[in-house]
Parts: structure tokens; sequence; C-alpha cells
């Protein structure tokens, strides 16, 4: 049976946000200073085996909500805000490399702690990073900008020069006379872009194309603070259902809506805030953590069959903005409870664990294989499909993209397809394989 528990405690009570899982046996994660006495953030490295640590940056005020892995750079890229040498709040970013297990810190000093990034996703198409400013984090001492509601792009190739960042749109109110909103969640399919905007109060998601960042037209009021996440080939986010209940709504053309009712009632607005989703190994499922009034339910969503169930529940709140990270059966899931910084770990009964091999280079117009190997730890898979994609976008542990064929596994647990690089491909491209379980 599949079993969820407790596998970290952090103390100091930091916010913990997981963000990596590498099967050489290491979990990193992102502790945000809230809650420490100190006021002090890290990125922390867990060795799996015996949950030793070591911590491979700390820095006064850091805080690092979202963030995205630029796997042909070799980089975990973390958006959010860090104190500068004056004590002043910064909206910036912090670059993992995985080579060499190293953090280096990039911030604009015209911003401030209203200008901290929140909402953020990587644009494989434009090669960049779009980020979003949070407004409730604080007044904007020693900055340039309005107090939040800020769509910043950062050039993938310019991470480390601030400069060429741009600040290309500002949110308006959601009422009229209301308070600028933040851009709490971004999330990308085809085309498309979507935010999640809220101004403590009301709480809109908005479309636009990512030709035009200065668009944006209205999809719906959810009536609580949901987020927007893209996986595979669609996007989603939670309202409140007539009934009452957490509703999963979802789009695979970002025009048409379906929804799945989790069963899960809710009170207030605060309900579900910025609930975690987490993708899984076992393609067809996504985890959301359902912060409610009185603790929070850990929830399994199947979108091949539109059902939802709870597989555990947690005593106290989830700290919103939390995050958690998948690894072949296990889902890593933290945050602060309330009474502390913790770590859960979901394990699904069957381990699955799937490997892509693909070209080092090729040229346009040239005809590849891609290869996946699917086993269970030890042992080879056959008889499984899997999916094969190209991925369009990217935040933390989940994509969406375009799916360009399926294979089913051999004997050996190898399942193969090839596929033509377009001509006018420049660049690079990101392949994905998918089990669905």
């Amino acid at each position: 049976m599949p079993t969820f528990s407790q596998l970290i405690s952090i103390s100091p009570n930091n916010e913990a946000i997981p963000y990596l899982a590498t099967r050489t046996g290491y979990l990193y994660v992102n502790l945000n200073y809230g809650g420490n006495p100190n006021a002090i953030g890290y990125i922390r490295r867990y060795n799996l085996s015996n949950l030793t640590y070591t911590d491979l940056y700390s820095g006064n005020g850091h805080a690092m909500w979202q963030g995205v892995y630029l796997k042909h750079k070799n980089l975990f890229v973390r958006a959010g805000e860090f104190k500068d040498s004056g004590g002043t709040f910064r909206a910036g970013i912090a670059v993992h490399d995985l080579s060499s297990d190293t953090i280096s810190t990039y911030y604009r000093s015209d911003t401030g702690d209203a200008n901290e990034f929140i909402g953020t996703v990587y644009d494989y198409k434009n090669r960049r990073i779009i980020v979003g400013e949070r407004r409730q984090g604080g007044l904007t001492s020693g900055s340039s900008y309005p107090n939040g509601g800020g769509l910043w792009v950062i050039p993938e190739d310019s991470l480390s020069n601030p400069s060429a960042w741009s600040r290309v749109y500002q949110f308006s109110a959601i009422v009229s006379g209301g308070l600028v909103p933040e851009v709490r969640a971004l999330a990308i399919l085809g085309d498309y872009i979507f935010a999640e905007i809220w101004d403590g109060t009301n709480v809109r998601i908005v479309r636009a194309s990512l030709s035009n960042l200065t668009s944006w037209s209205i999809i719906d009021d959810p009536g609580i603070d949901s987020g927007v996440y893209s996986y595979r080939d669609m996007v989603y986010y939670m309202k409140k259902g007539t009934n009452g209940n957490l509703l999963v709504v979802y789009s695979k053309d970002g025009s048409t809506w379906s929804t799945i009712d989790t069963g899960i009632a809710l009170s207030s607005l605060t309900d579900a805030s910025l609930p975690v989703t987490v993708s899984t190994a076992h393609g067809k499922y996504i985890f959301i953590v359902v912060q409610k009034s009185t603790g929070a339910s850990v929830v399994l969503v199947n979108f091949d069959t539109g059902t939802a169930s709870v597989v555990g529940n947690i005593a106290n709140q989830v700290g919103p903005h939390q995050a958690g990270v998948a690894l072949d059966d296990t889902v890593f899931l933290g945050g602060a409870f309330g009474t502390g910084g913790y770590i859960y770990q979901y394990k699904f009964d069957s381990k699955r664990v799937l490997t892509l091999t693909t070209p080092s280079s090729a040229s346009p117009g040239s005809q590849i294989t891609l290869t996946a190997k699917l086993t269970d730890g030890t042992n080879p898979i056959s008889g499984a499909t899997i999916e094969f994609w190209v991925v369009n976008s990217l935040v933390d542990g989940k994509f969406s993209g375009t799916l360009i064929g399926t294979a089913t596994t051999d004997a050996n647990g190898n399942a193969s397809m090839t596929y033509t690089i377009p001509s006018t491909t420049t660049g690079f491209m990101i392949f994905r394989a998918e089990y669905r379980g």
C-alpha cells in the first residue's frame, strides 16, 4: 500500500521547499527565512540515506518560492528575494549550478520587498524566464517601481546580468479602487501564458499571448487563492464550486474547461491557499496539498478517470507557496506547518524508474532516435506504454509540451521512436518521456 509519513523535521522553523531529488541519493531543499529567529534562509542538500545535510548557501532574508530547471545548462534557477549588504530586500534569483553544486545570487538594485519575485515559469520557445511580483511581502523601500503587480522577463542568457532583466507589464487592480494585485503563479500552454493575480481578497485567472505580455483577458474569478499550473498537455487551477467543494478546473486548449470535484469542502478564501501541486512518475496523477482552516489534506488527482481521493492528512496548516518534487516512486512535500518546518514523503506501492536517452546533438531536418527504459528499480518492465514529449515550459518539477509519439517497452524495458527535428529549429530542444502508470 502507498504510505504517507514525515521524513524530516527542520529547526529553526524555516519554510521548507523541496525542489530537486536525484538518483544519486540527494534531496535539495530551499529553506526560506520565515520562522528562523535570525531571519536566515538556506539552500540545503540532504543525503537521503541518512538525512544528514550540507548547507550550500545561507543568506539574510533569503526567500525563494518557485523555480525552473534549465537542463540544457545544468542549472536550477529559483526566484524570490534576499537582503543586500545594506539590509534592504531586493528581488532576485538564486542560480544553482548542478555540475559544481554551487549557488550564485543576482538581484535588481532598484527593487524592494514588495517587488519580490513569486510566480515563475520558463518559456522554452522564447528562451526566457517570466516572473511576477509579490505585493504582501512589504513596502517598496528603495524601489523604483510600484508596490507589486509587476511582470518581469529574464533572458536565460542574462541570468547574471540583472540590467538586462525587463519589467514589461504592471497589473492593475482587480476591482475599482482596490489594491494592486500580486502575481502568485504563472503557467504556459501552447502559445498562451496564464497568471493568477490576487489582492488579498479578490482572485482572478487571466490569459495572454506569449507574443504580447501586455494584453490580458479574464478567464475566471475562482473564489479561492488557487494558483494556476500547466502539466503535460493541460493547464489547471482550483476553484470553489457551487456545492462548496474544491474543484480542479483544467483545459487542453486554454479555452474549453472541464472540472474534477475533489469532495473537499471549503469554508473561506484562505482555504486551499496556493496549494502544493506535484507531478509524479506515474504521469496520470497530480498531488494537491489542500490547505484548510483546521489543517491540510493530501489529495491524489487522476486526470485519466477524472477522480480525486484523499491519501493523507496533516494536522497543522501548510504555509502558502510551498512546493514539492517527485522522483520515481516517492513524492517529497515541504512547508511550514505552524509548529515547525517539515518535509513529508509519499511512496507509491510500485516503484517505476524511467530514463530517457537522446542524442547530444542533431541538425535541423535530421532524424533522431529517442529511447526510454522502464524498470522497477532493478528489473525491466515490458508491455508498458511510454509517451514522448517535446517540452515547451517548466515550473519546478512540472512541464507542459507537445506529445510527439508513443511506444511499448520490450522484454528489456526499452521503448524507442524516431523523430525528425523541424527544419526551422534553432538552438536546442528538450525531450521528456512519461509513463502514465
